[in-house]
């Protein structure tokens, strides 16, 4: 999850800085939380929204018992690329001026940033114009984390501002 002034600003997949017992650890977590729901009867999506410090330690935060944001773009990014696993992000960026949707994906395009199905690489704004033309819910996916950071800087500059 990303944080912006103590807000939700995204998420990003695969989870990255974990150390080997923080990422067993977490396994083990969501197994017993799925053991445990299905044992319950549910079936469905669920998350398990958590921090980890920069020691490893994990603190359970919430488990939301539906279809999430990170569920959604895991689900979308999956189609796209025939299931593969690319790393992906979810993030607002803010234009320096209004632009139509239409204009907006031309832009991506220009750049070489659309993504077309099939591929691992590329920027997917959200259908629709944000109320202020400006502020753009996308994701992003790259082969690894290094270069979707790079996809996200350059984003950021082809519409004009910063990434939040």
């Amino acid at each position: 999850m990303r944080m912006s002034g103590g807000s939700f600003a995204g998420c990003c997949s695969p989870l990255k800085g974990l150390t080997a017992r923080s990422a067993e650890e977490l396994t083990d977590w969501t197994l017993a939380l799925g053991g445990q729901l299905a044992a319950e009867g549910y079936r469905g999506p669920c998350s398990l929204d958590l921090v980890c410090t920069q020691d490893g330690t994990l603190y359970a935060w919430e488990c939301n018992v539906r279809r999430t944001a990170t569920t959604t773009a895991q689900a979308m990014v999956s189609r796209l690329t025939g299931g593969g696993r690319p790393a992906w992000s979810t993030g607002t960026v803010t234009g320096i001026e209004p632009m139509t949707f239409d204009k907006t994906v031309g832009h991506l395009s220009e750049a070489g940033l659309d993504c077309q199905p099939g591929e691992s690489e590329g920027v997917l704004p959200y259908a629709d114009r944000p109320p202020d033309g400006r502020s753009w819910r996308y994701t992003a996916l790259a082969p690894t984390h290094t270069r979707l950071t790079e996809l996200e800087v350059r984003l950021a500059a082809t519409l004009g501002h910063e990434v939040l």
